[in-house]
């Protein structure tokens, strides 16, 4: 009790996103797969920059 977990896993990119975190509350599982498209598409903006820098 008291901690929620989000695993989102993106096989066409080769990306797997793992959050954890020590709250536990009714809106925690819609908050943490917000964070998780944030920082999939930080990545995948992110790569697409590297790429264009090269």
């Amino acid at each position: 009790m008291g901690t929620s977990s989000w695993l989102a896993i993106y096989p066409n990119k080769n990306v797997g996103i793992f959050i954890v975190t020590n709250l536990a509350e009714e809106n925690t599982q819609p908050k943490l797969e917000a964070i998780s498209d944030k920082v999939f598409d930080y990545l995948m903006a992110y790569n697409k920059a590297s790429k264009s820098d090269s």
